[in-house]
């Protein structure tokens, strides 16, 4: 074996060792509790007041909805002794397509509201996000887990591995995230030549 052969043997023995010492080297884990952190972070509170706020005015016009069907029900009940077997499947039809309207749309307010805790809370958890990346580049980390999320499986921890407070040093230091930019408003066209009333147009009949 010549020296040429015996110095790549050697270095490629080191280079074997080498990988499995670093194979053989614990992980380095953290985590993290969400639930500590999300209610600390800059911007977060002024979130959850504007979808409480919202969220009342949801929970009004879905009372409204229900009063109103309240009162055409009650009016039908008063009616339904002078009503004709076909008045009474008239109104009751009514009432039927009355309520399925309601129930779709409060199902539309339901779902606008969620919506709307996601465009208000999205960009917290993500600056959340990208704080925790940051510290487990910076740490060396190989996971970071969140034992505040829905479904943890952790029963129990090393405290001293806790980031949370970190995590909320630096959301604090780096203040609420900026509001995604809008795209500029399209300009108004120039309106035809002007007549006293639009033709055909008509002012909806208000709802109950």
């Amino acid at each position: 074996m010549n020296a040429f052969t015996r110095a790549s043997l050697a270095a490629a023995l080191a280079a074997c060792a080498a990988g499995v010492l670093a194979a053989q080297s614990p992980l380095k884990l953290a985590y993290v509790n969400s639930q500590k952190i999300l209610p600390q972070a800059p911007g977060f509170a002024d979130a959850q007041a504007t979808m409480e706020t919202e969220a009342e005015g949801v929970k009004a016009q879905e009372q409204r909805m229900m009063d109103s069907l309240n009162f055409l029900i009650g009016e039908y009940q008063k009616a339904q002794p002078t009503l004709t077997p076909a008045q009474r499947t008239q109104r009751e039809n009514a009432l039927r397509a009355k309520q399925q309207e309601f129930q779709q749309r409060a199902a539309q307010l339901e779902q606008r509201a969620q919506q709307r805790q996601a465009e208000l809370v999205e960009p917290i958890r993500e600056q959340i996000r990208g704080i925790i990346e940051g510290l487990r580049v910076d740490g060396g980390y190989a996971m970071i887990f969140d034992i505040g999320a829905q479904g943890g499986g952790l029963v129990a921890v090393d405290t001293s591995l806790d980031l949370s407070d970190k995590v909320i040093a630096k959301l604090q230091a780096a203040g609420p995230p900026k509001p995604a930019a809008k795209p500029a408003a399209k300009p108004a066209a120039t309106p035809a030549t002007p007549s006293t009333k639009p033709t055909g147009i008509t002012r909806p009949p208000r709802g109950n």
